[in-house]
């Protein structure tokens, strides 16, 4: 306790004798952020390039998919540059008209403009030519805006039950709207995810039950997923797709009507343990002709077979790095909504980076899920970046402090 009090009456002397210097607003600029953001998407498209050579080459070039992907991330870049220099009051003011139009694009998928890709209802084009747009994406960064005006609009009312379970209600509609009408329930669990991790930051008593209630939502999935699966009559039937990846995680090389439904999680798994630490080289993998959506859902393995292990580690590395500098800017963020916007594209993309890795070694079923800034896609990739541009935007909000003597401000 005495050495405590020594060093605060240090610290009083200390404050005493010098000022602090605040910078305008707009000063500030997270440069590291930048950095790193720029290194994963050049590695990003160095990876699709290598995985997608074999989808690319059946469409007449082998480049095809590296040059759409090149094309997505100059208009990504451009979101990125709008998202940083618009005023984030602007996103505040309409956040429920963004909310609602994202959801009304979600119904798109069902009219005469929707596209039926694989089976599924889940991208729009509104040209003939035109570029295809998934509209999950759109919700997922207007549940970030709405939830931070709302969190930060009641913030005392959000001490009481009404305002959490209104929350609650609205995140599990903006999700149940994607999952009914697209049938994407990855796309549905992030938003709840996004949405549940902001109220865990945001408010102190929700994190004292969180621990417990996931672990109580993961035993009851566990025993679900375990009662479906062991019994061969429901094994054997053809309930759903999601029920057969559930049987593919459990049993990746049980087999029906001569198919293999854990085909494209064993190619995942060959590749990740063929690379070895240093891998077989940059376009020297094999597994990309075999494996499924290999530059998309299943790229992280491509990245360990051509890069290896250390390959894996140093994405990982990138990501940690880069999260930890969005950490950064929402503790020293101006205000409680700006900070929550920062949260939430922390969730998104921690969310998207830990199952996509978890899918493709097969520790949860495949729920098809990208990894940010380096899989390939078009929707994903510029809204994710127009994300990073939100970021950017919030650091020039913030006010750097320096100490600076006293006697020397009062010359000047």
């Amino acid at each position: 306790m005495a050495d405590m009090r020594v060093i605060r009456g240090a610290l009083a002397e200390d404050e005493e004798n010098t000022v602090v210097s605040v910078s305008r607003k707009g000063k500030y600029f997270d440069y590291s952020l930048l950095i790193i953001l720029l290194v994963l998407i050049g590695l990003g498209l160095i990876v699709v390039y290598s995985s997608s050579y074999s989808v690319s080459v059946k469409k007449g070039d082998d480049a095809y998919t590296f040059i759409n992907q090149v094309k997505y991330t100059i208009v990504g870049m451009f979101a990125l540059a709008a998202a940083t220099f618009i005023p984030l009051k602007f996103w505040r003011r309409f956040s429920l008209v963004i909310l609602i139009l994202s959801l009304i694009s979600v119904a798109l998928v069902r009219t005469s403009w929707g596209l039926n890709l694989n089976g599924a209802y889940r991208w729009f084009k509104i040209a003939g030519r035109g570029p295809s747009i998934q509209p999950a994406e759109l919700v997922k960064i207007a549940i970030i805006i709405y939830m931070a005006v709302y969190i930060s609009k009641y913030r005392k009312q959000m001490k009481g039950l009404k305002a959490n379970l209104i929350y609650l209600l609205i995140a599990g509609f903006c999700a149940g709207v994607v999952l009914v009408i697209t049938s994407n329930l990855s796309s549905a669990l992030i938003i709840l995810g996004i949405s549940y991790i902001m109220l865990m930051i945001s408010t102190e008593h929700i994190g004292k039950y969180s621990a417990v209630s996931i672990m109580i939502a993961l035993l009851v999935a566990a025993l679900l997923i375990l009662f479906f699966v062991k019994f061969d009559s429901i094994k054997n039937s053809t309930i759903s797709y999601r029920l057969d990846r559930l049987i593919a995680w459990v049993e990746p090389t049980y087999t029906r009507n001569n198919e293999q439904l854990g085909y494209q999680v064993l190619q995942s798994l060959y590749a990740i343990g063929s690379g070895g630490f240093f891998g077989k080289g940059l376009g020297q993998g094999s597994q990309r002709v075999f494996l499924p959506e290999a530059q998309s859902d299943m790229i992280f393995s491509i990245i360990c077979e051509e890069l290896g292990v250390f390959g894996g580690l140093c994405v990982i590395i990138l990501y940690v790095l880069l999260i930890w500098r969005m950490v950064n800017i929402a503790i020293n963020a101006p205000n409680l909504y700006s900070s929550l916007i920062v949260v939430g594209v922390i969730a998104h993309i921690s969310l998207q980076v830990v199952l996509h890795i978890a899918v493709v070694t097969n520790l949860i079923p495949n729920t098809g899920i990208t990894l940010p800034f380096i899989s390939a896609g078009g929707s994903a990739a510029i809204m994710v970046l127009f994300e990073m541009g939100l970021v950017l935007n919030v650091s020039r909000l913030i006010q750097t402090r320096t100490r600076v003597p006293a006697e020397s401000v009062e010359r000047v």
